[in-house]
């Protein structure tokens, strides 16, 4: 509806909701004005433009054996001493397609070929259709043109009214705005937004953790626990992300502590392929993990600290993103096996868990996914200290 309220929308060939994204549809509503502008596509959906405009523009040029316009003389003179009389350094209008409007039409073209499209045989189609286009303006000099030069593409000459009627500079204007080339840091400025996603994917997961429990379990997102070393002033403290305690003398269930530590990392590699004997198909088996050990010490930490301060049984957990593809399931929790004397090892479990964060996704999907994980999270009990 925005793209439709704009004045050039006229210029795509289809309705704005038949693309699959904004690059796809901008490239093809450039490419089609400038089809428009140079005439190009012929028959009863033409909409001539007047093709290409010519300005007077003056040149500098040092031509040999000639002369055109008007001779530089003190540069003539430096030629001629220095043995090069056949150098003539002249001054004079050319009346031809090199000017600021057609290479910022020809910039603009590069822009296109750079657009990321998602369908493959659709950007390389569009790319195709824009070289076409760019063979057609030879005249013009291939230059960078940045936001800084767009004041000069503002006011065109009467003569260049078609370049406006067909909305071909207009987009290219747009273009130029809003997408760069440069290959340089800091070669241009343009908007921009980002996220603290490690927050962002804590307060989400803190957030989901609340609404599955509801009014049955306390959900706290970072709590505080201070503590300090004997003999020291000190204090510290340990902050782990979410921490889902029972209400008193609820039932079994809630006598579970459940400490989670969320990490933005990638952690999950593709499924290894199983293969079935009896049949020779290849099915997908664990998923490649990678941990840190880092954060491996960070959850026991919590987990201890928690065990300590509550009495009760906990279960800890580092949380990381799944993203595998569409026809991927997140791997099922998998617990840290303990191999120590300690019995009070029993009354700690640690696990690493998969949130799913794919964006095709459905909410009530990822909900009831992350419902059943917790539970059972909360519900499974530890297993035995492995001497």
């Amino acid at each position: 509806e925005g793209w439709n309220s704009l004045n050039f929308a006229s210029h795509t060939e289809r309705d704005a909701d038949d693309f699959e994204g904004f690059g796809e549809l901008l490239t093809r509503a450039y490419l089609t004005a400038v089809e428009h502008l140079l005439n190009f596509r012929g028959g009863d959906d033409a909409r001539p433009g007047g093709g290409l405009r010519r300005t007077y523009d003056e040149r500098r040029e040092t031509l040999r054996g000639r002369v055109k316009g008007r001779l530089d003389l003190a540069r003539y003179l430096r030629e001629v001493a220095s043995g090069r009389p056949d150098r003539a350094p002249c001054q004079y209008h050319a009346f031809d397609l090199d000017n600021v409007y057609n290479r910022a039409l020809r910039f603009a073209l590069h822009l296109c070929m750079q657009m990321p499209i998602r369908n493959a045989t659709q950007a390389e189609a569009l790319r195709e259709r824009a070289r076409m286009l760019d063979a057609r303006f030879a005249g013009a000099s291939w230059r960078r043109v940045t936001p800084a030069d767009l004041p000069e593409l503002r006011h065109p000459p009467a003569s260049f009214r078609g370049y406006e009627r067909t909305g071909a500079l207009p987009l290219a204007r747009f273009l130029i705005q809003h997408l760069s080339l440069s290959d340089q840091d800091g070669g241009s400025r343009m908007p921009g937004l980002s996220f603290e996603m490690h927050a962002l994917f804590e307060e989400a997961f803190a957030y989901e953790a609340a609404r599955v429990w509801g009014r049955g379990k306390v959900t706290i997102a970072q709590p505080r626990w201070h503590f300090r070393f004997d003999g020291l002033e000190r204090e510290c403290e340990f902050r782990p992300d979410v921490l889902i305690r029972p209400q008193s003398g609820t039932g079994s269930l809630d006598e579970t502590v459940l400490v989670f530590d969320t990490k933005w990392k990638e952690a999950f590699g593709a499924a290894t392929l199983v293969v079935d004997p009896t049949n020779h198909e290849f099915t997908p088996g664990r998923h490649r993990v990678k941990l840190h050990n880092s954060d491996v010490f960070q959850i026991i930490a919590y987990a201890e600290m928690a065990r300590r301060r509550s009495g009760q049984r906990v279960v800890a957990a580092l949380v990381y993103p799944f993203g595998g593809t569409e026809t991927e399931a997140p791997p099922p929790p998998a617990e840290l096996v303990w191999h120590t004397d300690d019995k009070a090892a029993s009354d700690v479990s640690v696990r690493v868990v998969a949130w799913d964060v794919r964006d095709r996704v459905a909410d009530a999907s990822r909900h009831e996914q992350l419902a059943l994980l917790l539970r059972g999270l909360a519900a499974q009990p530890a297993k035995e200290a492995a001497a």
